[in-house]
């Protein structure tokens, strides 16, 4: 690949940044059940941990925390679901970095959010 397809391909790609850019606005008190800055915060502490825990790299911690992020911004979650968010985006991350997948129990055990795993059976 030359520099100027190198370029090119950057350059479409940064046009598309802004797109999977998050937008919170959270609330620093929950207002009719919503999610607060303290829980998405919460949240993340647990992702920190499973990060750790398996010793991923970095780049799992950070689209992890986006994928919640971007979910966040685009559906109006309760507290009681945002550790099955959470967990659920960890398991994305490492999928999406094709990194050896996690076994969904050991991950939902692990994190103590008390979630089931449910397959599609298709």
């Amino acid at each position: 690949m030359s520099f100027e397809e190198m370029m090119a391909k950057l350059s479409e790609l940064l046009a598309l940044e802004p797109k999977y850019q998050p937008n919170l606005y959270l609330p620093q008190q929950s207002v009719n059940g919503e999610i607060t800055i303290g829980t998405r915060d919460g949240a993340a502490h647990v992702l920190r941990c499973l990060k750790v825990w398996y010793e991923l790299p970095n780049d799992v911690l950070f689209a992890a925390i986006n994928l919640v992020d971007r979910f966040l911004t685009k559906m109006k979650v309760r507290p009681k679901h945002m550790a099955c968010i959470s967990v659920s985006s960890f398991h994305l991350a490492v999928q999406q970095l094709s990194l050896p997948i996690i076994d969904t129990e050991d991950l939902i055990a692990i994190s103590q959010r008390g979630g089931s795993v449910l397959m599609d059976e298709n």
